[in-house]
């Protein structure tokens, strides 16, 4: 699991939620995983990286190129939309980035050496994940 958080005044909410996925992709890449699921809160990016379907919007179009390369590498098992009402580490992250202007970045394989400063965090993220654990349980597909 890997969260972002980008202070920058000068990019969207699309772009910013692509360099998150590409951010989480190369990790998965580095430790070279492969059949990962991606779980993400914007239905946009999930639905183009899934269908395969370039984004019309030209300025995304080389953000989405880098993840497709990185998930064509690392075997993508399945594509989950998550609402954001059940992703509030992301939600804290971003509004911790943008109330200090400083970008962050946690991977949860790196808990054991992360600052108690962020322990609320850990705790979202850990019912973030039981919660898309219980949907992909319960459904076993992709959503």
């Amino acid at each position: 699991m890997s969260s972002l958080s980008l202070a920058s005044r000068r990019t969207t909410n699309s772009v910013a939620e692509y360099q998150g996925l590409f951010v989480g992709l190369s990790r998965a890449h580095q430790l070279k995983l492969r059949e990962i699921h991606v779980v993400g809160d914007s239905a946009m990016i999930i639905s183009q990286l899934r269908a395969r379907r370039t984004p019309k919007a030209p300025h995304l179009v080389k953000f989405y190129d880098q993840c497709r390369r990185l998930v064509d590498r690392i075997h993508v098992k399945n594509w989950s939309h998550h609402l954001r009402d059940f992703n509030k580490a992301a939600d804290k992250l971003a509004n911790s980035a943008m109330d200090d202007c400083t970008s962050r970045q946690i991977f949860y394989l790196d808990l054991p050496g992360i600052s108690p400063r962020w322990s609320s965090v850990l705790r979202l993220a850990d019912g973030d994940i039981a919660q898309w654990q219980d949907a992909y349980l319960v459904s076993g597909a992709d959503s």
